[in-house]
């Protein structure tokens, strides 16, 4: 490799290494900053249905995101 793509490689590195850092804490604060009564979900398990949608919703988009192999 040349030593540009070396560097590059260092920058994505450390791109990713900070993206995974500040996700937990913004997941955490969008999920809980939601303003539940605008939404209508005051029910006694709004939380729970949310939470159930948010995994339901990445469940199903996965096979969107992933490349595809033997190409």
């Amino acid at each position: 490799m040349t030593g540009a793509s070396l560097t590059q490689n260092e920058e994505v590195k450390r791109i990713s290494a900070w993206a995974a850092i500040l996700f937990a804490p913004t997941l955490v604060g969008n999920i809980y900053g939601m303003d539940f009564d605008y939404m209508k979900l005051t029910g006694a398990f709004a939380q729970e249905e949310l939470d159930g949608l948010t995994v339901e919703h990445e469940v199903a988009e996965r096979p969107l995101r992933e490349p595809a192999r033997g190409v």
